[in-house]
């Protein structure tokens, strides 16, 4: 068998016995010489004169390698036998299946893809003459590669880049490339987490991500430091990691998890040093009550405690502040406020049934206005009718200036079994 293919860059091969010639030069009377593609890289001296009118004048088919294996791609229509021996027609690059009759005897060919939504279809008569095509697809053509007992899908993902996880799939795959190499791929931990908000997050190393978009080849996720972190995955439909970029400047989060199997993410007060003066700073907001042991951080050469914040169960927060040690850094000597069993109230932030985050003082509920450099605003839940607020710190350790001027009655809430507190 003996056949003239044009690549996608113009040039012409000429396939023989399974085996690929490319053009080497010119001979006599308009002739043309194709040998070996081979014939630098394994010396194989097999070539073929072809005559301008394609008949064949002299050839040495003596090759000193098995066939290769290439894939075909070509614009004609034609039918390729899978090695399972499904036969599929292919178009363009593009395969569809039989999918029903058309009237005189034809027949109707859908993608392969039909069930992930491509809608491209050919009409074929009953000698397999191509009468209609539709030929638009929303997604690239799936590659196929020839061995010697028929076609075979080429797996979607590279070498480099399939892992096999453990909430996808149980078991590990493998893929393999045109020279039948086999690429055993290391299975790591991947798992979803569910965050307190309802969210669902992927796992991965000790750091979570969370879904940013859609691509063709899959979905990717981003890292939750979104605003400092710029690692991301892409995952593939059939849950494999396509690709990972892996830029963590920050520490894993710490999460706890609950009875119910929900992660809370746990939040700590830390002190730092800015300007030889110590400060409080809050790394994220803090809602939920969680127990955790303190621990010790270096920083700029002072050790200093981590103070962690507990919610308690009458409504109101403390820090609780650990042992302080002078190492020798002068921001220290400024600490002296910051004395073992000291305890500082602070107005809490509880999570109420529907998800959302309001402010707790004094018996009323305020819901988070915006934020700025200096501090937050809270508002009053009940925003038609009253218009007192809170201005505070991030922290939500000191108010800058507040109108608590309400023209209605206190709430009351209760907290659920869940952890969120519900207005009665």
């Amino acid at each position: 068998m003996r056949r003239f293919v044009k690549k996608s860059n113009g040039s012409i091969i000429l396939l023989y016995n399974g085996y690929k010639y490319s053009k080497n030069g010119l001979i006599g009377k308009g002739g043309t010489r194709f040998a070996c593609s081979k014939l630098f890289s394994m010396k194989c001296k097999a070539f073929i004169h072809v005559s301008k009118d394609n008949i064949f004048i002299k050839a040495n088919t003596e090759h000193n390698h098995i066939r290769p294996r290439f894939i075909l791609n070509v614009n004609k229509a034609h039918f390729i036998t899978l090695v399972s021996g499904k036969k599929l027609l292919m178009y363009k690059g593009y395969t569809y299946s039989r999918n029903g009759n058309i009237r005189g005897g034809g027949s109707r060919y859908a993608c392969s893809l039909l069930s992930k939504g491509c809608k491209a279809y050919l009409h074929l008569t009953w000698d397999n003459i191509l009468l209609f095509a539709k030929d638009v697809h929303p997604h690239e053509p799936l590659k196929f590669t020839l061995t010697q007992s028929g076609y075979k899908r080429r797996s979607s993902l590279q070498p480099w880049r399939g892992i096999s996880t453990s909430w996808y799939s149980d078991e590990s795959t493998s893929t393999s490339s045109e020279e039948n190499e086999v690429y055993k791929l290391e299975p790591i931990t991947l798992k979803k987490i569910l965050v307190r908000n309802g969210k669902t997050f992927l796992m991965y190393k000790g750091y979570t991500y969370c879904r940013k978009s859609i691509l063709k080849c899959g979905v990717r996720y981003v890292c939750t430091q979104t605003s400092q972190c710029r690692s991301y995955m892409i995952i593939s439909d059939d849950g494999h990691i396509l690709k990972l970029v892996e830029k963590h400047e920050h520490r894993k989060p710490r999460y706890h998890v609950a009875s119910d199997g929900t992660y809370y993410r746990i939040n700590f007060y830390q002190l730092v040093s800015k300007r030889n003066k110590s400060q409080f700073r809050q790394n994220v907001s803090n809602a939920e009550r969680i127990y955790v042991r303190s621990a010790y951080e270096a920083k700029e050469r002072c050790t200093v405690r981590v103070y962690v914040v507990v919610a308690m169960p009458r409504l109101h927060h403390s820090i609780i502040c650990g042992e302080h040690r002078e190492v020798g850094h002068r921001s220290c000597t400024s600490t002296a406020s910051l004395c073992p069993n000291v305890k500082r109230d602070l107005d809490p932030v509880v999570i109420m049934e529907n998800g959302k985050e309001n402010l707790f003082h004094n018996g009323y509920l305020y819901f988070k206005k915006y934020g700025s450099k200096s501090g937050t605003k809270w508002n009053c839940t009940t925003t038609s009718k009253c218009s007192a607020f809170i201005y505070m710190t991030h922290d939500n350790s000191n108010i800058l200036y507040s109108n608590t001027a309400h023209n209605h009655p206190r709430k009351n809430i209760f907290k659920l079994s869940s952890g969120r507190y519900i207005r009665v």
